[in-house]
C-alpha cells in the first residue's frame, strides 16, 4: 500500500467560513456541473501550495517559458503525442510541436524554479504532486522511530499537528542514536541533520539512510505545519 502527505486545501484569510461551507456542498451535491462549478470557487479563495513556494507559471512568466523551451529541446521524448492506425490498431509516437507543447503547459508552475525549494518533497510519489511527501518512507523507519510513530504517518494531520508529529519524528531518531557506535553513530548524526543532501551508497548496506529519511520528512512537516497548511495522507 502506497502513501503520499498531500496538503489539504487552505482558505485566503477571512474565507475560512466559505471554504467549510463550499466543501460541505460538494461533498453532497451529486450535480457533476455544480461541483465543477464549486471546484472553481474553491480554487479562487485557497491559497496556491506552488505561489507559495514561489514557482514561476507558464504563460505568466518568462522565465518558466525558457525553461519550458530548453526542457523540449533536451528531452524530446517526453513531449511525444501517441497516434494510432486505425486500420492495424499500430501506435506511433509522434514529436509534439511547440504550439502544442504551450497549449498542453500553459498554467502549469515550474516547480524546479521554485525559490523556496524546502517546500519541496525530496521524495515524491509517482502520482503524487512536487509538493507533497512520500510518507511511505516513514513507515519503513519503525526499527529508528518505533512502530507508533511509523503508523502515525498513515494519518491526517492538521498544521498544529504536523509540528508535533516532525518533533516526535526527529527526537525518537535522535534517541535511537544511543545504540549505535563509532563511525556509524556519526554518519547517522550528519544524516539526521542534513538528510538526502550527504546520502552515500554505503549508507544503504548499513540501514543508515532511515534517518536521512527522517530528515527530510521533518524539514516537509515543518515547512508546511509553519505555513498553516494540513496534511492529508493520501493511500
Amino acid at each position: 500500500m502506497g502513501l503520499d502527505w498531500c496538503l489539504k486545501r487552505k482558505a485566503i484569510v477571512g474565507k475560512e467560513e466559505l471554504l467549510n461551507k463550499l466543501l460541505e456542498e460538494y461533498k453532497a451535491s451529486e450535480d457533476t456541473d455544480r461541483r465543477k462549478s464549486i471546484d472553481d470557487e474553491i480554487e479562487q479563495m485557497c491559497l496556491n501550495p506552488f505561489e507559495v513556494i514561489g514557482s514561476p507559471m507558464i504563460g505568466r512568466d518568462a522565465v518558466a517559458l525558457e525553461w519550458l523551451r530548453a526542457d523540449y529541446a533536451a528531452n524530446p521524448k517526453l513531449y511525444t503525442r501517441v497516434t494510432v492506425d486505425e486500420t492495424t490498431g499500430t501506435r506511433k509516437e509522434n514529436k509534439m510541436t511547440w504550439d502544442e507543447v504551450l497549449a498542453v503547459n500553459n498554467n502549469k508552475y515550474i516547480s524546479e524554479l521554485a525559490s523556496d525549494r524546502d517546500g519541496l518533497g525530496d521524495i515524491t510519489g509517482l502520482a503524487a504532486s512536487p509538493t507533497s511527501f512520500r510518507g511511505k518512507v516513514i513507515g519503513y523507519c519503525d526499527t529508528i522511530i518505533g512502530t507508533a510513530l511509523a503508523d502515525k504517518a498513515y494519518v491526517d494531520l492538521t498544521s498544529e499537528e504536523m509540528l508535533v508529529y516532525a518533533k516526535e519524528l526527529k527526537e525518537a531518531a535522535q534517541n535511537s542514536l544511543k545504540r549505535l557506535r563509532g563511525e556509524e553513530k556519526a554518519r547517522a548524526e550528519i544524516l539526521l541533520k542534513e538528510g538526502y543532501a550527504c546520502l552515500e551508497d554505503s549508507d544503504y548496506d548499513l540501514g543508515l539512510d532511515r534517518y536521512a529519511d527522517v530528515s527530510s520528512a521533518c524539514k516537509w512537516l515543518t515547512y508546511w505545519g509553519t505555513k498553516g497548511f494540513s496534511m492529508w495522507a493520501w493511500y
